[in-house]
């Protein structure tokens, strides 16, 4: 009878610890899908920042209108995926916004 009874618990507690196990591997599935797109907007904002800033040492106008409204758009992508999921963005993220944003005031002036 013990035997059976102690049996019984470790097959509930094995199952328990799958249960459990499975659920935290989803929670991950989930959040690195997060990750990866937000990381996804904000590489492709940062590439085009560079982009953006190799074209203004050379000098090509509609190229760096091109460019320009390419970072655009993918700021608004971010933006919207960032409102629908309710989430904060990661620091890496931030600080690359930040950068943009600086680098837009600066060249502002220069556009007008």
């Amino acid at each position: 009878m013990i035997k059976k009874v102690s049996i019984g618990i470790a097959f509930v507690g094995l199952v328990g610890a799958l249960v459990v196990q499975y659920s935290y591997i989803k929670y991950q599935e989930k959040k690195f899908a997060e990750i990866s797109k937000e990381h996804g907007h904000a590489r492709t904002i940062h590439i085009l920042q560079g982009v953006l800033e190799r074209i203004d040492e050379k000098g090509n106008d509609y190229a760096r209108r091109a460019v320009f409204i390419a970072r655009a758009y993918e700021e608004v992508k971010l933006e919207r995926w960032v409102s629908e999921k309710s989430i904060e963005l990661s620091e890496p993220a931030k600080d690359l916004l930040l950068k943009v944003e600086a680098y837009d005031k600066k060249n502002r002036v220069r556009d007008k």
